[in-house]
């Protein structure tokens, strides 16, 4: 098994003095009676003795004597691992210790050559999170060259690294981690850190780094990192054996003492992250087993709870007799093998229990039992006779290392890991004692605290055993595109209530949903310029509050029946939407008639709605699209025009807008004869009739004043307009003219012209400026779908530098959509088997349903219009398109916007003598 924290423990506890295990541990009845503690520590006794010097460069050194055999176990910590890495180098320590194989300056000859020749034993270098170590058992006769050695390395290495050096050890690390990811189960580690750790936390990325980041790692990169982290003072050197302390520090003085101390560093102390909710993973690998992994984050290093938890672990698995062992591999045959163990790293914890679930049998009936199993330990603890028990197999492991000078976990080792993460030689010895004398409620204490929380569990499977079939499929030929399906639309079924209100119902069954929109012939074209933003504000706020019900009621009242409500503001219509269950169509119906006919405009949400307003208005202006679109009406039909001005207002007219404003305005344009009802879902005229008597027939009847749409008087064409953006690294270019309103024959024509031009991806305008020129990102370009005079706008966001390329681009499109270049042949081909293949799903949602309806109404459109639609779009020929383009795109009469940074741009915009230029402010007022 793999258990790090009691291996560290059981490798912790040397000395020259050992005691007999009968006079450490305590017989079972006598810990039976004990209870509280079931094994007797006497922290003398496991004392390993030792003296502490630091050199004044900061180098710690521990020396512990021992002259049974002429060996010295030599150890040396750098207080550095993965963890002192930043995101994109990572991998940087373990390939350090790499580096520290190839020699130094002053001995070019490879240390692992070194350490042959001298007759080391035991020897190797190792990085994890935390800490990078060197060990090696020399004899006591080739000392002073191990040390000369190891300080060479320290000091003197940076000028040796050299680009063959850092390609061929790049290329071994690289191996390294294909071998261990080629390994059952071995890319799970990486998977669990990645996943359980915060993205920023050191600890979710590997030791071993990723392949990128190995070879992005550049000469100077791995010479700055060990000037930072190889210095004496970030460094123990612990010595265990054949040696005196005098001796020691001589000898170390000599060969270490000169070493320049590095730079100082910070060191976060701890950082144990939470989980806010459990997490699964699942994952397929060549394995012959399914294996389930569970983790929870726990403490740290030097917390108290680390040991207890420790014992817990043993308790739950390790031994026939361990819990998680006796219920899933021995009593019912769930699993071939269970382990847990405690990752007791210096920053935070996990407590780990790993099932090897038996061929056959369901992972989710092992994680059954486990939950169980970890459960009734936390609500009962462990039994006095399981902790003495453990306590004496982990005694009898301490035993069994003490002969161990060096390496991993002798020691040499265990004094310069307490050291590095405790502050002190003695630490293990705290650690231990913590162990050792801790009782079942302690450790169940300590479980409840850490194994309640949330944790992560990875489910690792055995690859399906997948197989392609033989195919004499020939994939040099495309397969054809058959005829785009007829796209049915549901009978637009019309009523009308007593007091006016117009109702038309789509039906569709197919799911037990309904949607109703109440369309009022209102929208921003009712609002007059000293109170633009009216219309819209009214609307934000009809959610907010009725005379019967507050916001928050009216949130509740509409979750209680698993409805939604929503407002919006077009140009002519001011809509009202309800989503709801066809089971509660009745009482949300009657919320919605609740909201929209009896709003309270309460004063506290009216101040904080009109404070948004200003600060959206302010973002409006702050995105260069967004501005273009403010502004750009105002200057085609007029400021004065129902369509010149922005749905959301100015900021003037916002903050001069009263509570008074809203209520006056929705008393004058909220009128059921000026309004229309539209449903689509699941429902019946039969269902929904009594149901909207029920909610909106109270409704007092009566009609809306009509809106003056009166001619347009905005500014001709032959006009460039620009507004400063300082440093943009953009220019956004619209080209924008009056069109023709709806009811023209080639209304149905011009759809694929202005889509092929700039309503997809592939458009003309996209494919100029994005995808041959790569200049934008993105454009686009439309008609407004307004009831009077409809617009025609090109927005395309460039960079500065080709901006005014980018205009004669644009305006070549213009006038190529307009005539110059028909839309014929292959490219009519291409936007027709586009257009009626989109029909397909066009109107798949009840959102679709209502658009179309909604724009029915707004644009008195022939009845049978979307119910032809289908046929009447694949009926067009490319004579009609090129006819309707003509007469809807007018490339003399374009006005242009460019938003950018003047300091750049205007010199050449005015070399291209388009017209008279004005710059505006971001309200539209000229500056000069």
């Amino acid at each position: 098994m793999n258990k790090p924290l009691i291996a560290a423990l059981a490798l912790a506890f040397a000395s020259t003095a050992v005691p007999p295990l009968h006079a450490t541990a305590a017989a079972p009845a006598t810990a039976a009676k004990a209870g509280a503690k079931a094994v007797e520590f006497d922290r003398k006794a496991y004392t390993i003795n030792h003296k502490k010097f630091v050199l004044p460069n900061g180098l710690t050194l521990v020396v512990h004597e021992d002259h049974s055999v002429p060996v010295v176990g030599v150890n040396m910590w750098y207080h550095v691992g993965s963890r002192n890495e930043k995101r994109g180098k990572t991998g940087f320590a373990h390939l350090f210790e790499h580096f520290f194989f190839n020699g130094s300056e002053n001995y070019p000859h490879g240390f692992r050559e070194a350490m042959d020749d001298l007759g080391a034993n035991n020897r190797n270098g190792t990085t994890n999170t935390d800490r990078t170590n060197f060990f090696e058992d020399v004899p006591v006769s080739a000392l002073e060259r191990t040390l000369f050695l190891e300080s060479d390395r320290m000091g003197f290495l940076a000028n040796y690294i050299s680009k063959e050096m850092l390609e061929r050890e790049r290329g071994v690390v690289q191996n390294e981690k294909r071998q261990g990811e080629n390994q059952p189960y071995g890319r799970v580690r990486n998977e669990i850190g990645a996943k359980m750790y915060p993205y920023s936390h050191p600890y979710s990325w590997s030791t071993i780094g990723s392949m990128e980041d190995l070879s992005a790692a550049s000469l100077e990169d791995i010479r700055e990192w060990y000037r930072t982290y190889y210095g004496p003072n970030n460094a123990v050197i612990s010595l265990a054996g054949d040696i005196t302390p005098e001796r020691a520090l001589e000898l170390v003085t000599t060969y270490f003492g000169a070493i320049p101390p590095g730079p100082p560093l910070p060191r976060t102390e701890k950082w144990i992250p939470t989980l806010d909710r459990n997490i699964r993973d699942e994952m397929e690998d060549h394995v012959p087993q399914v294996r389930i992994y569970r983790s929870w984050h726990v403490a740290a290093w030097k917390d108290a709870d680390t040991p207890r938890l420790a014992l817990l672990a043993e308790v739950l698995a390790g031994s026939k007799s361990a819990r998680l062992d006796k219920r899933l591999v021995y009593e019912k045959g769930l699993a071939t093998n269970v382990s847990t163990h405690v990752n007791d790293a210096e920053l935070a914890g996990t407590f780990n229990i790993v099932v090897t679930v038996k061929p056959g049998v369901d992972p989710l009936q092992v994680e059954r039992e486990v939950d169980a199993i970890v459960a009734e330990m936390l609500e009962k603890g462990p039994t006095a006779a399981e902790l003495a028990r453990v306590k004496t197999r982990t005694l009898s492991d301490f035993s069994r290392s003490l002969e161990r000078l060096g390496g991993l976990g002798g020691r040499s080792d265990v004094l310069a890991e307490s050291v590095t993460y405790g502050g002190s030689p003695d630490a293990y010895l705290t650690r231990l004692e913590q162990l050792a004398n801790a009782n079942a409620a302690e450790v169940r204490a300590a479980g409840n605290r850490w194994l309640r929380a949330n944790h992560y569990t990875m489910t690792v499977r055995p690859f399906a055993k997948l197989a392609a079939v033989k195919s004499t499929l020939d994939r040099k030929l495309l397969p054809g595109l058959g005829e785009a399906p007829d796209v049915a639309f549901p009978a637009m079924q019309r009523a009308q209530l007593k007091n006016g209100l117009k109702v038309i119902l789509l039906e569709r069954h197919t799911a037990p949903i309904v949607n109703a929109t109440l369309a009022v012939d209102a929208g921003a074209a009712s609002d007059t310029l000293a109170k633009s933003g009216a219309a819209s504000l009214a609307l934000d706020l009809l959610d907010k509050g009725t005379k019967t019900r507050d916001a928050f009621a009216l949130s509740d009242a509409l979750e209680n029946l698993g409805a939604r409500l929503s407002t919006g503001t077009g140009a002519d219509q001011s809509l009202v939407r309800l989503q709801a269950t066809s089971s509660n169509l009745a009482p949300s119906l009657a919320i919605m008639a609740d909201a929209a006919l009896a709003p309270s405009f309460p004063q506290d949400q009216f101040t904080l709605q009109k404070g948004r307003r200003v600060a959206q208005i302010g973002q409006e202006k702050a995105q260069p699209a967004s501005l273009a679109t403010r502004l750009v009406p105002g200057l085609l039909y007029g400021q004065e025009h129902a369509y010149g001005k922005p749905a959301s207002g100015s900021t003037q007219s916002v903050e001069g807008i009263t509570r008074e404003d809203l209520a006056a305005w929705h008393a004058t344009w909220f009128k059921p004869g000026s309004a229309t009802l539209i449903v689509a879902g699941d429902t019946t005229m039969d269902k929904l009739l009594p149901a909207l008597e029920a909610s909106f027939g109270k409704w007092a009847a009566g009609t809306a004043p009509a809106k003056q749409l009166a001619a347009p008087n905005g500014a001709a064409g032959r006009k460039v307009y620009l507004i400063d953006k300082p440093d943009a690294p953009q220019s956004t270019i619209v080209a924008a003219h009056l069109s023709l309103p709806y009811g023209q024959p080639e209304d149905l024509a011009i759809e694929p012209v202005m889509h092929n031009f700039g309503g997809i991806a592939t458009s003309r305008l996209n494919r100029n400026l994005r995808l041959d020129k790569h200049w934008s990102y993105g454009t686009s370009a439309r008609l407004t779908e307004v009831r009077g005079q409809r617009s025609f706008m090109t927005i395309a966001p460039v960079q500065t530098d080709k901006t005014v390329e980018a205009m004669r681009e644009v305006a070549k499109e213009v006038k190529g959509v307009a005539g110059e270049r028909p839309l014929v042949g292959l490219e009519y081909e291409s936007i027709m088997r586009n257009m009626t293949s989109r029909l397909a799903g066009r109107f798949e949602t009840l959102g679709a349903l209502e658009g179309a309806a909604l724009a029915s109404v707004n644009l008195n459109l022939p009845e049978d219009y979307w119910s032809g639609y289908s046929r009447n779009l694949k009926a067009l020929t490319p004579a009609q398109l090129g006819q309707a383009a003509g007469k809807f795109v007018k490339p003399g009469e374009v006005t242009w916007m460019v938003i950018g940074d003047l300091r750049k741009v205007e010199a050449g915009i005015r070399s291209l003598g388009w017209g008279e230029v004005v710059v505006l402010d971001q309200d539209g007022k000229p500056v000069r």
